[in-house]
């Protein structure tokens, strides 16, 4: 599959339309066993454990507002057990980014902290100007501006490129609005 992108991410890396409506081409699922991955036929074995564990069963039973937050919100247990911390982060924005879509700012707030909750592990880790840049984000447009100041000026100490300050500063702005809204790379 292919598609178009035209114009610039969000801030938290959300690729632009068009690539962004293509969401529910990004993951399938078994019609099977429920199994949810972006490519089902190219996963381990021990991910049947997985699938069966009562906890992923009852998300696959679960109430969501769409078969498509359903399917990320499966994908991130999955990640969560077979994943780096990255793909743990990948995947809680993902389903940030559908609840985005349905209008549910308090649901996808929930999820980005997740999200943001693993990216400090892996900022702590390995510390690159990039993650940085996507911590601030989530912290920002889950509400938790205190977390995002914080995480503003402790990359600024470390902050080694002007396109990476332009952003910070941005965000800056924002976080003292207490804006939560999205945000493009091209705003900054």
């Amino acid at each position: 599959m292919s598609t178009s992108i035209y114009g610039s991410p969000d801030l938290d890396l959300r690729p632009a339309p068009l690539m962004r409506h293509t969401m529910d081409a990004w993951l399938e699922r078994c019609p099977h066993c429920g199994l949810v991955a972006p490519d089902i036929e190219k996963v381990d074995k021990s991910w049947s454990a997985i699938v069966q564990s009562p906890s992923y069963q009852a998300e696959l039973r679960a109430e969501r507002p769409s078969d498509l937050v359903r399917k990320f919100v499966c994908w991130s247990l999955i990640a969560e057990k077979t994943a780096s911390l990255s793909g743990v982060v990948t995947a809680c924005q993902q389903v940030a980014w559908v609840y985005d879509d349905l209008g549910d700012s308090a649901a996808a707030a929930e999820w980005r902290k997740r999200a943001a909750d693993a990216l400090q592990v892996v900022q702590e880790q390995e510390g690159q100007e990039g993650s940085w840049l996507v911590l601030v984000d989530l912290w920002r447009r889950a509400g938790c501006f205190d977390k995002a100041q914080g995480a503003i000026t402790e990359a600024l100490v470390s902050c080694k490129h002007a396109e990476v300050r332009a952003v910070l500063e941005l965000q800056r702005k924002l976080t003292q609005a207490q804006d939560t809204s999205a945000h493009t790379l091209d705003e900054a």
